[in-house]
């Protein structure tokens, strides 16, 4: 991420933080008065979000301070951490409320203050939606900004669901046959928003943990890599090239390793530097900052 962008990111994740808490403190009072599990949820999850955006704030800071000497290859690695913390905390949450709207299922429901309750998931739907599409759009390079804006998109695919149900129950409530299905709305909508949105957290997870292990890119990624490094390799004759690569946030880490021979048609460090160029200006396509290593040597067992 461009240090510029920095104090920017903060701002944002500022008011993440701030909206996280006044959302949470709605809906669980809300919650509480219209005896709605599902806002319970949506209020807890808001409250997780408050803490989850307040690392991810001061993340952005510690990221922010220069530190050569005890971090030589920067700072990126903190995203993909508290990215996972996050999710992770998130979903905790979603499990908890699944379990908690399986009981309630199978011992009775729950009655809801419908009209309360319908009026509450409009104005969280609105609310959430507009902070989502703000965040989203300030800066698609940054993790931290992604995920919070991911965060809000969930919370108002929550609330937008609560909303249809809630409207739908208040048509069932003046129907004499509907109104004894009223009580198991709740739970259902909390298990139904619990196993639909559970994906969203598990992919985001496994991103941050393919990140932190060093794991290799997308197959595609790969494969473009792979072509810009063997077309250098059949220009210049090298016997042959390894490759190791990985992502972390917006960096792509690319260490090549060249084995010459006879034939090679390069004799100097100048002549190294080019291939280094070279290759540099075949990834100007991949859409991430690039740190590049490239090494030569004759014997094979200093490149496996």
């Amino acid at each position: 991420m461009d240090i510029r962008s920095q104090p920017l990111e903060r701002r944002v994740l500022l008011l993440s933080v701030v909206g996280a808490a006044v959302f949470a403190a709605g809906a669980i009072t809300m919650g509480l008065l219209a005896r709605s599990q599902f806002l319970l949820f949506d209020g807890l999850y808001s409250l997780v979000s408050v803490a989850a955006s307040a690392m991810s704030l001061m993340a952005s800071r510690f990221m922010a301070q220069e530190d050569g000497q005890r971090f030589p290859f920067g700072k990126l690695s903190v995203e993909p951490l508290v990215v996972g913390v996050k999710y992770v905390m998130i979903l905790v949450i979603i499990t908890a409320s699944a379990v908690s709207a399986a009981i309630s299922l199978f011992t009775g429901g729950r009655p809801v203050a419908l009209g309360l309750a319908v009026t509450y998931s409009f104005v969280s739907t609105a609310a959430c939606w507009a902070v989502a599409v703000y965040i989203r759009r300030r800066d698609s390079q940054s993790n931290l900004l992604r995920a919070e804006g991911n965060q809000w998109l969930m919370d108002t695919w929550i609330s937008g669901a609560a909303s249809a149900a809630f409207a739908g129950a208040l048509v069932l409530s003046r129907i004499p046959s509907g109104q004894s299905l009223i009580p198991y709305l709740d739970p259902v909508m909390v298990l139904a928003g619990s196993l639909y949105f559970v994906r969203v957290p598990l992919a985001a997870i496994g991103q941050a943990l393919r990140e932190l292990l060093d794991m290799a890119p997308d197959a595609a990624l790969q494969t473009q890599v792979q072509d810009a490094v063997n077309s250098i390799e059949r220009s210049y004759g090298f016997r042959e090239s390894y490759v190791r690569m990985s992502t972390v946030s917006r960096r792509l880490w690319v260490e090549v390793d060249f084995v010459v021979q006879a034939s090679t048609k390069m004799r100097t460090v100048a002549e190294g530097d080019q291939i280094r160029e070279e290759l540099f200006q075949k990834l100007q396509s991949v859409d991430l900052e690039k740190w590049l290593t490239v090494s030569f040597t004759a014997d094979r067992k200093w490149a496996q």
